[in-house]
């Protein structure tokens, strides 16, 4: 679990840094997209076995919380 964590984190920083150009004052955008993307893998994993809609609605709610946050944090640390 905590190299995945490690490798999404990675992602995030290293697409937002590639494409600082192209998003530049827009990390709400940024992190929409990346939210939309964690909601779909949300449901797809409450659709499966072995875990429950109210696991899929809390991890939608972190998300809510954290992305916005993170692309924040990403753009005013990268300075773009």
């Amino acid at each position: 679990m905590f190299v995945s964590k490690i490798g999404t984190a990675l992602a995030f920083v290293l697409i937002f840094y590639s494409a600082r150009d192209a998003l530049s004052g827009q990390w709400l955008l940024y992190a929409f997209l990346w939210w939309l993307m964690f909601v779909f893998d949300e449901i797809g994993q409450a659709i499966g076995p072995k875990y429950s809609i109210q696991e899929a609605v809390a991890g939608i709610v972190s998300e809510t919380i954290y992305l916005p946050l993170s692309a924040y944090l990403t753009q005013w640390l990268l300075g773009v």
